[in-house]
This record gives structure tokens, sequence and C-alpha cells, in this order.
């Protein structure tokens, strides 16, 4: 009896689910893969649409960044944190110009040579 008891008894350890590597994340109407890692605001952490996403990367590899490590206002001193982090925010730009648009239509009147009449350079 005990040997079947021995062999029937579960040996597994239930595991702890992670996040998956990347999620597929659509802002308007672009779809991006985005490293779960790298998403900082822990409600902008699922795939679908979304309105804007924070992104944090570390500089220069453009790695997703660990988790900063806590510090309290007695421990800021002794832990300097270093600045090596780049932080990215994507949007959907709604009705605004696309950026090829506004290559065509805007910057050429910045770039022209007319002068106005009034203006001495």
């Amino acid at each position: 009896m005990a040997l079947i008891a021995y062999l029937l008894w579960p040996t597994w350890a239930p595991d702890a689910s992670s996040s998956p590597a990347r999620l597929p994340v659509s802002i308007g109407a672009t779809l991006f893969n985005v490293p779960t890692a790298a998403i900082r605001m822990k409600i902008q952490r699922h795939s679908g649409p979304q309105e804007r996403i924070d992104l944090s990367f570390a500089f220069p590899s453009l790695e997703a960044s660990d988790v900063p490590k806590h510090v309290s206002a007695d421990t800021v001193e002794e832990t300097a944190q270093p600045i090596d982090r780049i932080f990215l925010s994507i949007s959907a730009h709604h009705d605004t110009l696309a950026p090829d648009a506004r290559v065509r239509t805007i910057y050429p009147r910045y770039w022209s040579r007319h002068r106005c009449p009034d203006r001495t350079d």
C-alpha cells in the first residue's frame, strides 16, 4: 500500500506564471511588440489597443531596463542611482498631421528662401 501511495503522490510543484517576453500593443492603427519589462506603468501591461504607452530602456544598449531598487529618504544619499535610462512615450496622433504630411506642408515654409518684406536679416 505504501508503494502505491508513493507512486501516485504528486511530485510537481506549482510554478508561478511569468509574464510574456513581449506584448502585442496597438496604438492608433499601428501594432507594436513591446518588451514587457520596458513598460513603466503597471496598468499599461496588457495586450490590445491603448491610447498611450510609457517605456523605459537602458542606455546605450536599448534593452529593457531592470526594476529600479527601492530608495527611501534615509538611503537616498548612500545609493546613488545611475542615470542610464531613456524614457519613451508612444501615443496615437488622432487628428494631427502624419509625419510625411508635415514634411510636405509645414516644414517647407521654414526652408523657403522667400523673405518677408518687413524683415531685414
